[in-house]
């Protein structure tokens, strides 16, 4: 698979009713306009079907005393994980991303920026000090589960989001420590202070109102580095840079 968006096992966690409500609800709107994604999903129920026909029954114990649990989603499962197996190999399926267990505090949040260094390894960059062209990521630290914006403004007041990646609406984040997010960005031309502004909510925001209260908020050099965003119902963290000509 090529989609940048979810991986085989999210998909498949989809699809044995795996993923909590929001990431379910994601996962569903996602697949509405991505054919690629559909059509692994597709090609997975098409093969859990041929193997439940090929294994309609799973075998007997006789002499032993088990708990039970209902038939149907028991071989659906072991189907799914069946195909799972044959499709990507054993090793896959035992990579799972696990939240870090040191970031447990209900509600903390936090954001953190590091830059490519000229070997391409993530460096920190104490004076804050960027240039057009080099490409930054961000990590993200959240005790639960959290919808998200992160947009930017620089001192004319000019507004760019970078996520959600529906583009209209907040993405959601697994909760996690120093978890990197999905796509590094490029800096352009643009000389001067700019703000990185993280959105957390506990519920989808929508991204074209996120922009409008981060522009009223920052208006000019001095409230950009000085003055909070608020928004009902979020946590907001901010990280600001100074771009500079090319050295």
């Amino acid at each position: 698979m090529t989609c940048k968006e979810y991986d085989s096992l999210t998909l498949l966690s989809y699809m044995t009713g795996d993923l909590s409500p929001i990431r379910t609800a994601e996962v569903r709107r996602h697949l509405e306009h991505c054919s690629e994604c559909s059509a692994f999903i597709g090609k997975m129920e098409i093969e859990q079907k041929e193997f439940l026909e090929a294994f309609p029954e799973p075998p007997v114990l006789k002499e032993r005393h088990y708990s039970t649990v209902p038939f149907r989603p028991m071989t659906a499962l072991l189907s799914v994980a069946a195909v799972m197996i044959a499709a990507f190999g054993l090793s896959t399926l035992l990579v799972h991303r696990q939240p870090d267990a040191s970031w447990r505090t209900k509600g903390s949040v936090a954001l953190s920026l590091y830059v490519s260094d000229s070997t391409g390894q993530p460096s920190v960059r104490k004076d804050s000090v960027f240039y057009p062209g080099e490409r930054i990521q961000f990590t993200y630290s959240c005790g639960k589960e959290r919808y998200f914006i992160l947009a930017s403004v620089d001192e004319h007041g000019r507004v760019s989001v970078f996520y959600s990646t529906s583009g209209d609406s907040s993405m959601v984040l697994e909760p996690g420590n120093g978890v990197p997010l999905p796509h590094s960005i490029r800096l352009d031309g643009y000389i001067g202070l700019e703000r990185y502004i993280a959105v957390f909510s506990e519920t989808p925001l929508d991204v074209a109102s996120v922009k409008g209260l981060v522009k009223k908020s920052v208006n000019g050099t001095e409230s950009l580095r000085t003055v909070p965003v608020t928004i009902s119902g979020a946590k907001v963290r901010s990280v600001i840079i100074n771009k500079k000509e090319n050295r």
